[in-house]
């Protein structure tokens, strides 16, 4: 009787086992907290918060509609977007996650760029609230930044008429800005808009100005999606919001990287562990690169990336923030015809499917061609602006000699346009045509020395047996001490250390051995 009690215990608890696994596996599913950043090329926001089986949006990109001119409350004006949407990338990105409805869509701002596919959004998912600022082209000082901002508010406020989502636009309450998704706190913030002397909404260049931004937090883990948020006067929002925020761990990047936003104060205050740029690589400034690079800060660019993808910041244990990228991309080089040609293959080492496209590896940029392959040993054309890709196909960051003549580029990869360029790593000087100086030369009154590339130099240097000390700004000390390594050296006013010497200086005689050491000090 009793082995008979064992089989049958076991078989119900088997049994019990195999009814318990779509719970176990629906309770694991609903358990993630994360954050989306769809992957959708060009400069576009579609954001998908993520957390215990509830979703929510902010922003979701540009869509394929327009004004067509018919109607006179939205003319067709320069620089509208017609050249296609990603509505239905970022719907297909939607239900792979697995969304059947949203608790919200968060509308940073009137941009076609951000909520452009809101209309689309709310008619294929039922969504119970949209946060939307109140817009008017009344509130936009600069006509040539009207665009289509009236056309894509209005579609929105009316979809969410059409569909019954309940429509939030005053921030002032408290319960109208900060509520739960899941595990997240969210807090909409940068809500007050400025007013005139007779409390009316004050006029702003562009809605940027007018941008919100969105705070995630959750437990100890802290995330700061900042829409189109700049530091422009007169409104400085930035510098607000730093003082507000304080050290967060991610932070999707203001203005997608652009220099307008993001200014140096401001990341360094706040401090990021990680940053997301949801545009192309090549719009994003030095200042921008070196400050995140400054403070040890991870970026990530939504660009360049494999389709229906996003980079997802994993919060659930809310303790350890876990990025992860996508594409999982190898970078290989076999031979095609008579040449060798360099491509990213995906795991199941299929060719990598996009063309005509920046993608970010290793923390490297190169450039797809329309055949799929990496541009290698070519100037590439952007816009106004130059870049290199050397013969691995490594967009160049830093002075580097093309066909051995030395040019200076940017953090960002565009040639210099003259003057001081500050580089990923090191500092260079270049002519109108981008032609980096090399050896020494003396600027402002200083003196400096670039080596072959172009690349300024620093610390002790060796010329012709003789060496000279470059402080950290590049400058030549000359008729002064120098302090490296724990002990003093000293240089003439030709900026050659004293070696093998005795030299009276203030009074008292100094003796220098053989590698400069001053032996008496």
């Amino acid at each position: 009787m009793k082995r008979k009690f064992n089989v049958m215990f076991t078989a119900v608890v088997i049994c019990l086992a195999f009814l318990c696994l779509p719970l176990a596996a629906d309770a694991s599913a609903k358990s993630k907290t994360r954050i989306h950043f769809i992957c959708i090329e060009g400069n576009n926001d579609a954001i998908l918060l993520e957390s215990n089986g509830h979703f929510g949006m902010v922003d979701s990109g540009e869509d394929s509609d327009f004004p067509n001119g018919n109607n006179s409350k939205y003319p067709m004006r320069s620089g509208t977007n017609t050249s296609g949407g990603h509505e239905q990338e970022v719907i297909k990105y939607l239900k792979k996650v697995g969304v059947k409805k949203l608790d919200f869509y968060i509308g940073t701002h009137a941009h076609s760029d951000h909520i452009g596919s809101g209309d689309e959004i709310l008619k294929a998912f039922k969504t119970e609230r949209l946060y939307l600022n109140k817009y008017s082209d009344k509130y936009i000082s600069v006509k040539t930044n009207l665009w289509d901002n009236q056309y894509c508010y209005d579609t929105l406020i009316s979809a969410a008429k059409r569909r019954g989502t309940k429509i939030i636009q005053n921030f002032s309450k408290k319960s109208n800005r900060e509520f739960t998704l899941g595990d997240m706190q969210i807090e909409i913030m940068n809500y007050k808009r400025s007013t005139d002397s007779k409390g009316n909404i004050a006029k702003r260049p562009d809605d940027n100005f007018n941008s919100l931004g969105v705070k995630v937090t959750v437990n100890d883990l802290t995330a700061f999606l900042a829409g189109d948020i700049n530091n422009l006067a007169p409104d400085y929002d930035e510098s607000k919001l730093a003082k507000q925020l304080g050290p967060i761990d991610l932070l999707k990047l203001g203005h997608h990287g652009i220099g307008d936003a993001n200014s140096p104060s401001y990341l360094r205050m706040i401090s990021p562990d990680y940053a997301v740029a949801t545009g192309l690589i090549t719009n994003m400034s030095a200042s921008v690169r070196n400050t995140l690079s400054n403070i040890e800060c991870k970026l990530f660019t939504t660009n360049g990336q494999p389709k229906n993808s996003a980079i997802i910041a994993d919060m659930s244990n809310g303790n350890t923030l876990n990025m992860i990228s996508p594409g999982n991309l190898t970078l290989k080089k076999k031979k095609v015809g008579s040449k060798k040609q360099s491509a990213f293959y995906t795991s199941n080492n299929k060719k990598y499917s996009r063309k005509n496209t920046w993608i970010y590896y290793n923390e490297n940029y190169y450039y797809i061609n329309s055949k799929g392959y990496i541009e290698r040993n070519s100037w590439k054309k952007e816009g106004n602006y130059y870049y290199y890709l050397d013969n691995n196909g490594i967009m160049q960051m830093n002075a580097s000699k093309v066909r051995g003549i030395p040019y200076s580029f940017d953090a960002s990869g565009r040639l210099s346009e003259g003057g001081w360029t500050r580089g990923s790593t090191s500092w260079s000087y270049a002519d109108n045509t981008g032609r980096a100086k090399t050896g020494w030369a003396k600027l402002d009154g200083k003196w400096y020395f670039f080596n072959k590339s172009g690349v300024m130099q620093t610390g002790w240097i060796t010329l012709k047996k003789k060496q000279y000390f470059l402080r950290s700004n590049g400058q030549m000390a000359a008729n002064t001490w120098v302090t490296f390594g724990g002990v003093k050296y000293y240089v003439g006013s030709d900026g050659v250390m004293l070696r093998n010497t005795k030299k009276k200086i203030k009074g008292k005689i100094y003796r220098f051995d053989d590698g400069g050491v001053c032996i008496n000090y």
